[in-house]
């Protein structure tokens, strides 16, 4: 299964690419594991045909993946596959991106900031974000509130079950305005018919488990994308900082 875009292919499992392809071929089932092969389209000399996934970091040329095949003249398939997802993208309607519960969601920050005595895991969190000895963190709580960093709990497979795990959360947070230019771009749509103009839209929220850090889930499976902390930049901003993790 293949998504067209304005200049560029993704492919929903990475399965399907030549043997060799994929340098971490497992828990290719799972939602958060796929759409992440990303193939240039265009014309010969302008980079067509180079390909990069998002999940394993494998990339190349065209030349690389035929290689990988072995030899087999691919070039044919793939634009039968494409003139095929092209033909039914006009007949369908956009691919809609899942938000999450805009009012549960919410509550995370809440959770968090307002220190319920009856959870002691909370308490602990909130130790280790705004503590000041060594292996805390030292986050003054007005940024945890700024940036939108909650708690909640998220379910995660343990073996041949699910278990619940105590999460600290970090929203993707765009202006109604981004989330559609970003829908009109990708030609996607997201469920916003019910929020005002000028509105504030988590369009996904990464949680992290607190005692297993592992554990990491991106809600709601097969979302739209951001980046932490864009909300917080001001309209006149001439610079960013990109940092490696949330907690930086």
């Amino acid at each position: 299964e293949i998504r067209e875009k304005r200049d560029h292919f993704i492919i929903k499992d990475c399965s399907v690419m030549p043997s060799g392809f994929c340098l971490k071929p497992e828990g290719l089932d799972k939602s958060d594991n796929q759409w992440k092969v990303y193939v240039k389209r265009g014309y010969d000399g302008g980079g067509a045909g180079t390909w990069f996934c998002h999940r394993c970091g494998s990339k190349g040329s065209w030349y690389d993946m035929k290689q990988l095949s072995n030899g087999i003249e691919i070039n044919h398939s793939l634009k039968a596959v494409t003139s095929s997802t092209s033909t039914k993208q006009k007949q369908r309607v956009r691919p809609e991106l899942k938000l999450p519960d805009q009012k549960l969601v919410s509550k995370y920050p809440v959770t968090l900031s307002l220190n319920p005595k009856s959870v002691n895991e909370v308490i602990e969190i909130q130790d280790y974000l705004t503590g000041k000895k060594e292996g805390q963190r030292g986050i003054d709580m007005n940024v945890l509130v700024k940036y939108g960093v909650g708690c909640a709990i998220y379910r995660f497979p343990e073996g041949n079950k699910y278990v619940e795990a105590t999460c600290v959360t970090f929203p993707w947070v765009l202006s109604l305005a981004e989330l559609q230019n970003q829908d009109r771009e990708l030609n996607t749509s997201s469920p916003v018919s019910d929020l005002s103009e000028g509105s504030w839209v988590t369009r996904r929220v990464k949680a992290r488990a607190w005692k297993k850090k592992a554990w990491q889930r991106l809600d709601p499976p097969g979302g739209g994308w951001g980046l932490f902390g864009l909300h917080t930049v001001p309209n006149d901003c001439k610079e960013v900082v990109l940092t490696e993790g949330e907690y930086d």
